[in-house]
């Protein structure tokens, strides 16, 4: 199978990047827990990033965000950056 990335599928597209981490490696870490998942969402025709500092619950918020985005809720980075902070969990 051929890749064939264009910047017009990057333009248009909406990319989440994040991952999770397993409690059961505390031990490599000084027995404190890793709280910080990386967590990076890119939306269609985005050209800047901008930092979300408000915390919030990953696994929750993922399942919402992605129906917000397949529902046409968030469709730039002020929509986006909203919602974040208003996350209460």
């Amino acid at each position: 199978m051929e890749s064939r990335s264009t910047p017009d599928v990057w333009d248009s597209s909406a990319v989440l990047l994040t991952a999770d981490h397993e409690w059961r490696h505390v031990q490599l870490y000084d027995d404190h827990r890793v709280t910080k998942v990386p967590y990076a969402l890119k939306l269609p025709e985005q050209q800047t990033g901008q930092e979300v500092t408000h915390p919030f619950a990953a696994l929750p918020a993922t399942r919402s965000l992605v129906m917000q985005l397949l529902e046409g809720r968030l469709t730039n980075q002020t929509d986006a950056l909203s919602w974040f902070q208003s996350r209460s969990d």
